[in-house]
C-alpha cells in the first residue's frame, strides 16, 4: 500500500500538470492571435516554475529566507513581499564578464553568434570550429518587441490574479511581482540584432536564451540549440522537454539516436525541424579494476530547498534526507558520492557522516567498486553504465522515462519501483543483495542515449557554411 506522502506526491504532480495544460489552453485561446511568438509562449517556463512552486510549497515551512524568484515559498505567498528588480537586471550588470561580451560582439567578418552555450556537446564543436577557422561572436541580448504590449501583459496579469484568488495566496503583490520580473526582457520598441545568419545557443529553457532565439527567428535567421546533458533528452517522458528544451530553434543538437517526440500540447513552441544526433565521445567503455573494493556507492540527487516545480520533479528535501539515511544505514559498507550541484552551505542542514563521503569525481570511482545505487536516471547513471559494474536503480516516482528506454535500463540495472516514504532498511538491504547478484544483459542503453553513428560535426559545418 502506498504511503500518504506518496499519494500526496502524485496529487501534486496531477495539480501541476493540470496547471501546465491550463497555460497551454490560455496560449491557444488568448495569446495565439498575437502569433506563435508571444508573451506567454516566451515566459511559460518561468511561469510554470512560479505557479507550480506556489502549489507545491504553499503549506510547507520555507527552507530559505531568501526567495529564488520565480520560485515561490510559503513565506513569500503569505506575506506582502515585493520582487527586487535588481535581480532581473543581472543580465545587464557591468562586470569583467560583461565587458568581454561587449568586445566579442564586435568581431568583424563573422556570421555566427553564440549565447550561453557551455555544454559538453558545444565545447566539442567549439574545438572543431576553431580548427576550421570559423569565427564566432557573442550575441548581445536585446528585449523582444511585443505587439499589443499592454494587452498581452493585461491578459497575463488577469490570469495570475485568478490563480492567486483560487489558491488563497495572501501576497497582494503576487501578480505584479511576476510581471516586474519578466518586463526587462520585453519592449514596445524594436531593437536591431546583429547581422549573423546563425545563433548557436544553450538551453532555451533559460529566458535570456529563449527571447534571443525568438528575436533571431523573427528576423529569419537560423537558430541551433544544444543539449546541456550527457545523454539524449528524449529519454525523458515528461512535458518539460516539449515546451522548454526543444523550443524556439530550427535545429537541436543532441546525443544518442532517439528522435521520436510525441506532441502533448496544442501550442506550437517552435519545435526544431531537425534534431542533429551526435556521438558522445566521452562515454567510452570503462574497464573494471582487478582489485574491486567491497564498498557500495550511493549516488543521490541534489537537494533543492524551495526551488521546486512540477510535475514529476524532486522530493521534499527533509523527506529525501530521511530516505537517504535509511539507505546509507541499511548496510555497513555503503559510501556516499554527493551530487556536484548540491550547495555545500545549504547541505549542512542535511549532514551525513564525513567518513563515508567521497569527494572524487564520479568517473574516477567507477572502475573500483562493485555496485552503485542511484535513485534518478540522470548523467550519473549513464556515466556508470559505461562500465560493467552493477547498478541498482531505485525508482522513486520522480522522473518519468520512456518505456522503450526503461526496458533497456532493466537489462543494464536492477530496477525497483519503491515508495521512498515507507520503505524500511531491511527491505532496502534485500534489494541491494538482489542487485549484487544481478546479471547484466545485452542492452542498447548507451546506443540510444549517448552514442550515434554520426561521429563528427560535418552536418553542422555544412549547415553554417551555406
Amino acid at each position: 500500500m502506498k504511503s500518504k506522502d506518496f499519494i500526496k506526491q502524485v496529487k501534486l504532480d496531477n495539480l501541476t500538470l493540470m496547471e501546465l495544460h491550463k497555460l497551454d489552453n490560455l496560449n491557444i485561446e488568448k495569446f495565439s492571435k498575437f502569433g506563435e511568438i508571444n508573451l506567454l509562449s516566451l515566459v511559460i517556463v518561468q511561469l510554470q516554475a512560479y505557479l507550480s512552486s506556489s502549489i507545491i510549497n504553499a503549506k510547507k515551512k520555507p527552507y530559505n529566507n531568501l526567495n529564488f524568484f520565480p520560485f515561490a515559498n510559503s513565506k513569500y505567498l503569505e506575506n506582502n513581499l515585493n520582487f527586487k528588480t535588481t535581480q532581473a537586471d543581472k543580465n545587464w550588470k557591468w562586470s569583467l564578464q560583461r565587458l568581454k561580451k561587449i568586445i566579442y560582439t564586435h568581431i568583424p567578418f563573422s556570421n555566427i553568434s553564440t549565447l550561453n552555450a557551455f555544454s559538453h556537446i558545444y565545447r566539442d564543436l567549439e574545438q572543431v570550429l576553431n580548427k576550421n577557422f570559423i569565427v564566432r561572436k557573442t550575441a548581445t541580448f536585446k528585449p523582444m518587441c511585443l505587439c499589443a504590449y499592454d494587452e498581452q501583459y493585461k491578459i497575463l496579469k488577469d490570469y495570475l490574479d485568478v490563480f492567486k484568488y483560487k489558491n488563497q495566496i495572501k501576497n497582494i503583490n503576487y501578480s505584479e511581482n511576476f510581471i516586474n520580473y519578466i518586463k526587462p526582457y520585453f519592449s514596445k520598441e524594436r531593437f536591431k540584432i546583429d547581422r549573423s545568419d546563425f545563433l548557436l545557443v544553450g538551453t532555451n529553457s533559460k529566458l535570456e536564451n529563449r527571447v534571443t532565439s525568438a528575436n533571431y527567428l523573427i528576423n529569419k535567421r537560423q537558430v541551433i540549440s544544444f543539449n546541456h546533458a550527457n545523454y539524449n533528452t528524449l529519454i525523458i517522458d515528461e512535458p518539460h522537454q516539449e515546451y522548454a528544451e526543444h523550443a524556439f530553434c530550427n535545429y537541436y543538437v543532441d546525443y544518442g539516436s532517439i528522435n521520436k517526440q510525441i506532441k502533448t500540447f496544442k501550442s506550437n513552441f517552435l519545435f526544431p525541424k531537425k534534431i542533429i544526433h551526435l556521438n558522445n565521445s566521452k562515454m567510452n567503455k570503462i574497464t573494471l579494476s582487478k582489485n574491486i573494493k567491497k564498498e557500495i556507492i550511493y549516488v543521490p540527487d541534489c537537494f533543492n530547498g524551495d526551488r521546486r516545480q512540477g510535475p514529476y520533479r524532486e522530493m521534499d528535501d527533509k523527506k529525501y534526507y530521511v530516505f537517504q539515511k535509511k539507505l546509507l544505514h541499511s548496510k555497513k559498507n555503503i559510501l556516499l558520492k554527493t551530487h556536484p550541484k548540491t550547495d555545500k552551505a545549504y547541505a549542512n542542514n542535511f549532514k551525513h557522516d564525513k567518513k563515508i563521503i567521497l569527494s572524487e569525481n564520479l568517473s574516477y570511482l567507477i572502475s573500483d567498486y562493485k555496485l552503485f545505487i542511484v535513485d534518478r536516471i540522470s548523467q550519473a547513471f549513464f556515466t556508470i553504465a559505461c562500465s560493467d559494474t552493477k547498478i541498482l536503480y531505485f525508482n522513486l516516482g520522480r522522473r518519468r522515462i520512456k518505456k522503450e528506454i526503461l526496458n533497456e535500463i532493466k537489462k543494464r540495472a536492477y530496477v525497483v519501483n519503491i515508495d521512498p516514504y515507507n520503505i524500511d532498511k531491511k527491505k532496502i538491504a534485500f534489494y541491494i543483495n538482489k542487485a549484487e547478484n544481478f546479471k547484466i544483459k545485452k542492452n542498447k542503453v548507451l546506443a540510444l542515449s549517448s552514442h550515434s553513428k554520426n561521429k563528427n560535426f560535418n552536418e553542422i559545418l555544412n549547415l553554417i557554411r551555406k
